[in-house]
């Protein structure tokens, strides 16, 4: 097993696990929980990119410091 398998299995294993968690930790996702859970899972690859890019992006950029 080369270096692109491992990478392509972390990221199919671990990235989705981490953005279940961070999904299950977050108090201000309430209403949409349910719908980014059913995201994540069901595109392994994408969903959890996408659900990490929306939620972390609006977080850093809408929560400075003025």
């Amino acid at each position: 097993m080369g270096v692109p398998e491992l990478f392509l299995i972390g990221v199919v294993v671990v990235l989705p696990i981490a953005a279940l968690y961070d999904l299950i930790t977050d108090r201000s996702l309430a209403s949409s929980r349910t719908a980014w859970a059913i995201f994540i899972v069901g595109m392994p690859m994408l969903g959890p990119i996408l659900y990490l890019l929306f939620t972390r992006l609006k977080f850093w950029f809408f929560n400075k410091p003025r």
